[in-house]
């Protein structure tokens, strides 16, 4: 039986048993969406489920991959679905104190410690947020990726703040697409070594993995498409504090952005500079300080701001004014 996506040789496990389903559009369901037909026509199975699926590869139309839901389809056009038994092990709840800064039926916004990995993998299978939220919120272990659920954006372990979750499904489709239409404003507060100039900025450089760091990134040229934009707050000795307005979500990008600038973030073990070490502080002083967009199914205003973590806020009081 033909896979709808290609996988490497020899890399991991056998896939799980799959089943193909197959399906003629009749004339009548001309123009609908694929996501709809698909809907109308599977039982047991979700329209958020189907997206995921078409998202994730599993739906040819006429032989073709899909990528989006909203693929309007052609009478006579063959549509196949391809579903794939979950045999992965469950993600094990762990009992953890969250701080939950908002939460309503169908999202929830958590405060994350420095410290704390969000998602489960190599060193952290059972210790992360995620391990925590599906003790706290059982539903959230269904919605999304299985490897990470509920999670439409990332945050760096020692990177504090506010971090968006999905309850459901419809939530999850909803919230990803407001995080790529850039209209869920993510604010972070940011030290960064040296005097920043000018005093407002957009940095657009793209960003991939490192030539030859495995675990670093950088930019380079044929990397994604990045875009930071900063506001100073405040000019100290040695260093600047801004707010940092992210439009796109990249891997570690403010630090990788501010890095290839010559301003580094305080405290970066990973992209600061060498010998500019600052005793009091165990990690990269970078905070998601706010959060602010429209709910997309309640139509709400939402505005969630985090306080300062102590160990910023002790460094924060103590670096001498310029």
């Amino acid at each position: 039986m033909k896979t709808l996506r290609s996988r490497a040789k020899n890399q991991g496990p056998e896939p799980a048993p799959s089943t193909d389903i197959s399906l003629l559009v009749p004339e009548w369901v001309a123009g609908m969406r694929v996501d709809v037909f698909l809907t109308e026509r599977i039982a047991g199975l979700t329209r958020s489920k189907i997206q995921l699926l078409v998202r994730a590869g599993y739906v040819t139309v006429d032989d073709r991959v899909v990528s989006r839901p909203s693929v309007a389809l052609k009478t006579g056009q063959n549509v196949r679905l391809e579903i794939i038994a979950d045999n992965r092990k469950p993600i094990r709840p762990r009992s953890m104190q969250l701080n939950i800064a908002f939460e309503d039926n169908h999202l929830l916004i958590v405060n994350k410690p420095a410290g704390l990995t969000v998602h489960p993998g190599a060193g952290h299978e059972d210790d992360t947020l995620i391990n925590a939220l599906i003790e706290l919120r059982p539903e959230i272990a269904k919605v999304g990726p299985h490897d990470r659920p509920g999670i439409v954006h990332r945050l760096d372990k020692d990177t504090s703040g506010l971090l968006l979750v999905a309850k459901t499904g419809e939530a999850f489709l909803a919230l990803s697409e407001l995080i790529r239409s850039r209209a869920i404003r993510r604010i972070y507060l940011a030290l960064v070594s040296g005097r920043l100039e000018p005093s407002e900025g957009i940095i657009e450089a793209p960003i991939g993995r490192h030539p030859t760091v495995k675990l670093r990134q950088a930019v380079i040229d044929g990397g994604k498409p990045a875009r930071t934009r900063y506001l100073v707050k405040q000019y100290l000795e040695g260093a600047t504090l801004l707010d940092v307005l992210l439009d796109t979500g990249r891997m570690h990008q403010i630090r990788v952005h501010m890095a290839s600038i010559g301003h580094p973030v305080v405290g970066d073990q990973t992209y600061g500079r060498k010998g500019d070490k600052h005793a009091n502080l165990k990690r990269q002083f970078l905070h998601a300080i706010r959060l602010e967009f429209d709910h997309p199914l309640s139509g709400q205003l939402l505005k969630v701001k985090s306080a300062l973590p102590d160990d910023l806020l002790d460094i924060l009081t103590n670096y001498p004014s310029e």
